[in-house]
């Protein structure tokens, strides 16, 4: 194959939740900023869509006000309750 026929298509993941940081606790309105470099960095990840899938199923998640839910989703044993809820 030459080297003009090659494609890679890459898949950015974004943790928002680690990301971004909601100041806004103490204060009318909404304030957010983007956390420490050491959060950021934990919160991105690019990967080969090659690597990546597709996941189906149902939720018993009812609808909310912005009609949509969130899931995160780990291979057996990888969560760490710990790890997700705090800084690092």
């Amino acid at each position: 194959m030459r080297h003009s026929e090659m494609h890679l298509k890459l898949v950015l993941d974004i943790d928002l939740g680690k990301a971004i940081i909601d100041e806004s606790l103490d204060t009318e309105g909404a304030d957010y900023n983007f956390s420490n470099k050491l959060e950021l960095n934990a919160g991105l990840r690019l990967v080969d869509s090659e690597t990546t899938g597709i996941i189906k199923g149902k939720s018993s998640v009812g609808k909310t006000e912005s009609q949509s839910a969130i899931m995160y989703l780990y291979k057996k044993g990888d969560f760490d309750r710990n790890t997700e809820l705090t800084a690092q």
